[in-house]
């Protein structure tokens, strides 16, 4: 009981202009690669064989994305006021290596035009995740929950890659 008293007033001194600054800094990116990205490897990804649990990309994927950098943003903050720590530090550094595994995402897959190669960045990224994840809950069990979206997002995706590598 006292822990979740705890844990409720931390989030509640988080500062929501860090919340937000945390949100912008991994959305800009993330849509500025989306962007330059997209133009020049979608016509190749239409052309895949996909399973019928495919969702439509021109709407879900932006839309969860968005969904995906608010609840980073939220967790990566109830971690920030540790960042001096050790156990912190590690896990931002984890957190920081799957998200630029994400960014690099669209480029290398839709560039090379290798389904494979973004099979296997997607099982990297999520076991970062799943590692960042881990070090997070010794920090604060806010940020986990925060996470799960996140990791749900990437299973699915993570099987859906593995279901297109396979029929392609």
């Amino acid at each position: 009981m006292k822990i979740a008293r705890l844990e409720t007033s931390v989030l509640q001194r988080t500062s929501w202009q860090l919340i937000l600054i945390l949100i912008v800094a991994f959305l800009i990116p993330g849509e500025a690669i989306n962007g330059l990205a997209v133009p020049f490897g979608q016509s190749w990804w239409d052309t895949l064989a996909k399973p019928a649990f495919t969702p439509p990309a021109w709407w879900v994927f932006p839309a969860v994305w968005i969904i995906n950098y608010a609840v980073m943003g939220i967790a990566v903050a109830l971690i920030w006021p540790h960042r001096h720590e050790r156990i912190a530090h590690i896990a931002l550094t984890l957190f920081m290596m799957q998200l630029v595994l994400g960014y690099a995402w669209l480029p290398l897959v839709y560039g090379l035009h290798s389904i494979f190669l973004g099979l296997l960045l997607d099982i990297s990224g999520l076991l970062l995740v799943l590692g960042t994840t881990w070090i997070f809950r010794s920090i604060s069990s806010q940020a986990v929950w925060w996470m799960l979206p996140y990791i749900l997002w990437l299973l699915y995706t993570t099987i859906l890659k593995f279901v297109i590598w396979r029929l392609n």
